[in-house]
Order: C-alpha cells, then sequence, then structure tokens
C-alpha cells in the first residue's frame, strides 16, 4: 500500500485500505473548499429549494428540538436543586 498522496505528492499516513487512490484529507478539504466557493450561489440555492420543499419535516423539527431543550433545562435544573440540598445538609 502506497502511503504518498496522489494529488500533492506528500508521504501520508492512511488508516483504511479503501485510502489508497484517495487523496489525502488536507487535500481533499481543499478541494471542497474551492469547490464551495466556485459553486457557492448554486449550492445556497439548492438548500434554500430544500428547505422550503421540507418546511414541515424542519418545523416538526425545530419542534422537537424545543421541547428537547427545555427538557434537559428541567433536567439541569432539578439536579443543580439536588446538588444545593446535598451541600447544605453537610
Amino acid at each position: 500500500m502506497s502511503n504518498i498522496c496522489r494529488v500533492c505528492g506528500n508521504e501520508k499516513r492512511y488508516d483504511d485500505y479503501h485510502r489508497l487512490y484517495k487523496p489525502c484529507d488536507l487535500c481533499n478539504t481543499k478541494r471542497a473548499i474551492k469547490y464551495y466557493y466556485n459553486n457557492k450561489d448554486k449550492i445556497l440555492e439548492k438548500k434554500r429549494n430544500f428547505y422550503h420543499n421540507n418546511k414541515e419535516y424542519f418545523d416538526k423539527y425545530n419542534k422537537n428540538r424545543k421541547s428537547r431543550i427545555s427538557d434537559l433545562e428541567n433536567q439541569i435544573r432539578t439536579l443543580t436543586d439536588m446538588l444545593k440540598n446535598t451541600v447544605s445538609v453537610s
């Protein structure tokens, strides 16, 4: 197995066998950033369209998210009160 990146030519450490013909993480990140900035308008338009076509899903997701956050806040309050009570008793 070769440890040389096919893009930059530098020696890299690959963890998995399937990485043999892929670029290193640094080269892959650079390529992804370059693609994003060259196609930013197209990508944002796709995201906007996806959001508008799936508003019901996002509404339900946000509602569930808000309820989970409030549940966690209640748990934090309960645990904080329990800690205060145990510390004051000692």
